[in-house]
């Protein structure tokens, strides 16, 4: 798989720093780099469990909300 960064100049220059201080070619850095972003993001706690009501009347829902929308709106007429 190829895998393309799309990096500032100076994101760059401080990852080729940061290998060239390793002693590791640049594409291993990436690489390790991207091995951690993904163990972080797995490793990422699941969502909240949400609580129903909680923003109980902060909107209002129209009483035309289901009414079919006019031709005008799909056809982009004014």
């Amino acid at each position: 798989m190829t895998l393309i960064l799309d990096l500032s100049a100076d994101q760059e220059i401080r990852l080729r720093l940061a290998a060239a201080a390793r002693g590791v070619p640049l594409d291993a850095m990436a690489n390790e780099l991207m091995q951690k972003a993904l163990a972080e993001y797995a490793e990422a706690p699941a969502t909240k469990q949400r609580i129903l009501g909680l923003h109980a009347g902060n909107f209002t829902v129209a009483d035309d909300f289901d009414a079919a929308l006019p031709d005008s709106f799909w056809l982009g007429e004014q």
